[in-house]
């Protein structure tokens, strides 16, 4: 545990970026395969440096498997950080090419929603409409264990740590309102 973005002690979670990460039991309810949103508040101590992507969320084996999904922010150059949601079948989400928002050491925001009818996937960061663009994203449902800070690896070749703090971990099963969204990223 570790301060949280308002000072609060032990108030989020802090991942070393090497083996920390909270593992919760598979459950439908975790299956992103309709309209969704996540938000998540989270503080990089270090961009990643083996496999180039900070997971946020998983849902996902990276070397197993179509189904399931990701999220977080790929940093393949550590200069240009973008947001993403994977679906692990091999499609990406929107994901913004030009982000360079993100440094180490400060607290954001990162909300993305997706509306299944309109097939439209936005970014948000801090409560900015930062991406908004059409997407065929298609989730598969898996009986995965959700994983917050790292993304599953059966053979440890797609080991993708946070390093920092995470704290709110929220996931929706619909599109957030743009007030919600103001709201949770004052909050």
């Amino acid at each position: 545990m570790t301060p949280d973005r308002l000072g609060n002690a032990n108030g989020a979670y802090y991942f070393n970026g090497k083996s920390a990460y909270i593992r919760i039991k598979d459950d439908t309810l975790l299956d992103l395969n309709n309209d969704f949103s996540i938000s998540t508040w989270f503080k990089m101590d270090a961009y990643a440096s083996k496999y180039n992507a900070s997971m946020l969320i998983s849902k996902h084996d990276g070397d197993i498997g179509s189904d399931g999904f990701i999220y977080g922010i790929l940093n393949a150059d550590h200069n240009n950080n973008q947001f993403l949601i994977y679906n692990a079948n091999g499609i990406w989400g929107a994901r913004p090419d030009t982000l360079t928002y993100v440094q180490t050491g400060i607290w954001y925001n990162f909300i993305v929603t997706f509306n299944k009818t309109s097939h439209i996937l936005n970014y948000f960061l801090n409560g900015i409409l930062v991406s908004s663009q059409a997407s065929n994203i298609e989730m598969l449902d898996n009986d995965l264990d959700l994983s917050i800070g790292y993304s599953t690896s059966t053979y440890k070749t797609h080991l993708d740590y946070f390093t920092g703090s995470i704290d709110d971990v929220r996931m929706y099963n619909r599109v957030l309102t743009n007030k919600e969204i103001r709201n949770l990223s004052l909050n």
